[in-house]
């Protein structure tokens, strides 16, 4: 069962910045790390029910607009390469990408940001305790 549509990113979240066409895709990239962070607890909620499911699904609709625009800085970076400098002797080249990476996250900030994300929105809910 889907948290998250593309229909509630876009009128109820307010989201603008992922095409519909690759919201599934970054919807489930999305759900697979809060389900990590949560230790699988949202499979338990009714969100039918639950009182904190519009947090959750906000939760889920900001992770996956920061992945959606990591994988855009990352595309960018490596379809316009510029050559800066080049060696010919066992290839060596430098490409010039004008700043953009300096805005990619290594692995480890984008964990952090995904999981200060989950914080934000889900610490009140004992979503992330790890007690019983």
């Amino acid at each position: 069962m889907q948290l998250v549509d593309a229909t509630y990113y876009k009128n109820d979240f307010k989201g603008s910045c992922i095409p519909v066409s690759a919201f599934d895709y970054y919807y489930k990239k999305s759900i697979s790390r809060l389900n990590y962070y949560t230790f699988n607890r949202l499979k338990d909620i009714d969100m039918s029910n639950y009182q904190f499911s519009n947090d959750i699904k906000n939760c889920i609709c900001e992770i996956s607009e920061l992945l959606f625009k990591q994988g855009t800085l990352k595309d960018k970076v490596i379809n316009n390469k510029i050559i800066q400098s080049e060696a010919v002797g066992k290839h060596s080249a430098t490409y010039n990408t004008s700043g953009i990476d300096k805005e990619i996250l290594s692995d480890e900030e984008l964990e952090e940001r995904c999981y200060e994300i989950c914080k934000i929105n889900l610490f009140h809910t004992h979503l992330l305790y790890r007690g019983i």
